[in-house]
């Protein structure tokens, strides 16, 4: 499933990961914070096995490059019941991968649904101890 083309992007970014490197984003709405992490742990046949935890939830996923699984969609917050749009919801593409340095190429675009939805801190993290699962 590929992402509404029509949505107005608030953010977009690349991000190249290497095995297990973990990254965030932090997203505001108003006074609610929610984080995101995610990280790649296998590369096999052309895709990625994916692991994501947003706001204390976790999901495992696979993302192809060359398939139509190539992004995973993810609702970041509630719906505005005045707006006749999506809710805020981002997406992560795959992009590349680099088989001489072993680093994955994703993509994010941010839709905030006509909502005040911002990013607060983003970049690669240590360790968040989300492994076990």
């Amino acid at each position: 499933m590929l992402p509404l083309w029509g949505d107005e992007w608030k953010y977009q970014g690349l991000i190249d990961l290497k095995k297990d490197e973990m990254y965030h984003i932090a997203f505001q709405d108003g006074v609610v914070n929610k984080d995101l992490y995610f990280r790649w742990t296998l590369h096999k046949n052309e895709g990625l096995v994916m692991h994501l935890n947003y706001d204390g939830f976790v999901h495992q996923f696979m993302l192809y490059e060359r398939y139509q699984q190539r992004g995973f969609k993810l609702q970041l917050f509630k719906k505005n019941p005045r707006s006749y749009t999506s809710p805020p919801y981002i997406w992560i593409l795959f992009k590349d991968y680099q088989y001489d340095t072993k680093i994955a190429t994703l993509k994010f675009l941010v839709f905030d649904g006509n909502k005040n939805v911002s990013i607060t801190a983003e970049g690669k993290v240590k360790d968040v101890g989300f492994r076990g699962y």
